[in-house]
């Protein structure tokens, strides 16, 4: 078929209509023609009754002829005139009217009826222009009355003709409704197709026209334009992460170039090369700590299956974070106090312990002197819930919907140096997500912060 839709359907559109005008013109044509010839054989046959009757009665044959009553039924024109023959048990004509055919006076078209007429009152044939009735007479004679069916074949073939042409204009009045239609249908598909063309990185801002919200038009454009949204938020945090992660890349690769440019300037003193050195060596570790927390977050975005879904002990868990983060509260003059119960979950005990490092360093880290972080594991219902409860800085009611963003920082003139990469809280996110949990937060600014993670705990038959 076609290549184009509308062409399509068009062309299936023509077939259907082509076909029903084909299939009930012709149905009605035969049934017609059936009737018309059917109302002739029935003329012709009381016509040829009648004659028989009269037969029985009559002492001379040539006296016998068709009645006027129906001479008159069969038509007044001359071609309509119809003829009577008889023949008699020999076959030997009897009687022909003028205006029967030679063929059947001179007897050569003696009907083959065969021996099974004995069995038959009558019969039809059709010979040529000739429709004709035989019927049984006496003493096995039989009486032929026909005519001419030149009046009825001319009105058939008007009642053709007519129908041709009436089918003709349904025919092309479909099709143009048909095109009127295909037009209509196919406009906001064309729309569509325009609006999706249009769209590109540099303009992902179109949307396509809704031509109705029940039609399935109308849904197929809400599920696009749903879609456009998701890759045009898509685009821009792709361009926000790679504007972020330049820019959080400048600033220690400034330092090791400005750091390496002073100590090869001039020689410098033991101590002054240690100082650069130590400089140079921050900026390696925090490019380090970006470059991990890009790759991570890039392998968790491209879908890989990092997770090692395993039966975890997620109070051994929280309990050897919390030992390893020690030595930074005892720094900060930070007390750690924990109220742990023993669950099990399903998970990887590397990555949930990532989450919990990176929520208890956040806590020693923004809180203040002789603060206290307590961290507490319950289990309720399905679920295993770990808080990390501080009593630092807090967060600001404008900043708290975003801290799970890439990159995102709390304002630097509250947090002083100490703010990370902005990557801690959007791994954590991601790590907890792909556990099949949620992690929120709760805030005050100057009482604390309160982080609440929550995870489906370990069916009975996970391993």
């Amino acid at each position: 078929m076609f290549k184009s839709i509308r062409w399509n359907l068009l062309a299936w559109q023509a077939v259907i209509l082509l076909a029903a005008v084909v299939g009930l013109g012709t149905a009605f044509f035969l049934r017609v023609r059936y009737a018309t010839l059917e109302q002739v054989d029935a003329d012709l046959l009381g016509a040829a009754q009648v004659v028989a009757a009269k037969l029985e009665k009559a002492s001379v044959v040539p006296e016998l002829d068709i009645p006027e009553a129906y001479r008159y039924r069969f038509g007044t024109d001359r071609a309509d005139a119809p003829y009577l023959v008889v023949w008699d048990s020999n076959g030997r004509v009897c009687l022909a009217s003028d205006a029967a055919p030679a063929d059947l006076r001179s007897g050569r078209a003696l009907p083959a009826i065969g021996r099974g007429f004995r069995y038959l009152d009558s019969y039809q044939r059709a010979r040529g222009p000739f429709r004709e009735v035989i019927v049984r007479g006496p003493a096995t004679m039989q009486i032929l009355v026909g005519r001419q069916i030149g009046r009825e074949r001319n009105e058939l073939r008007r009642l053709l003709a007519w129908l041709s042409a009436t089918g003709l204009g349904i025919l092309a009045l479909g099709l143009l409704w048909a095109w009127f239609l295909s037009r209509r249908i196919l406009a906001p598909i064309e729309q569509m197709t325009g609006a999706a063309d249009r769209i590109s990185a540099s303009n992902l801002s179109e949307r396509i026209d809704e031509p109705g919200a029940k039609s399935e038009l109308g849904r197929l454009a809400q599920v696009l334009n749903r879609m456009f949204g998701r890759l045009e938020a898509s685009f821009e945090r792709q361009a926000s992460f790679t504007a972020d992660a330049s820019h959080e890349l400048r600033t220690p690769i400034s330092v090791v170039v400005a750091q390496s440019e002073l100590a090869l300037a001039s020689p410098r003193s033991h101590a002054e090369y240690q100082e650069a050195l130590e400089a140079c060596y921050r900026a390696a570790k925090r490019m380090e700590a970006l470059v991990e927390g890009l790759l991570t977050l890039a392998r968790m975005d491209a879908g890989q299956p990092e997770n090692h879904q395993e039966s975890v002990d997620l109070r051994a868990v929280v309990e050897s974070s919390v030992v390893l983060l020690q030595p930074l509260a005892d720094q900060k003059q930070v007390e750690l106090t924990c109220d742990l119960q023993t669950v099990q979950v399903a998970g990887d005990a590397a990555r949930l312990g990532q989450v919990v490092a990176n929520l208890v360093s956040n806590a020693v880290t923004y809180n203040r002197e002789g603060g206290r972080v307590r961290l507490q594991l319950v289990a309720e219902g399905h679920q295993a819930i770990l808080t990390v409860s501080d009593t630092g800085i807090g967060i600001g009611e404008t900043d708290l919907p975003r801290v799970f963003e890439r990159f995102y920082r709390v304002d630097k003139a509250r947090t002083g140096n100490r703010g990370g990469v902005g990557l801690g809280l959007a791994i954590c996110r991601e790590i907890v997500r792909r556990h099949g949990g949620t992690i929120d937060v709760a805030s005050v600014i100057g009482e604390g912060t309160t982080v609440t993670v929550r995870l489906p705990l370990r069916s009975l038959g996970s391993k």
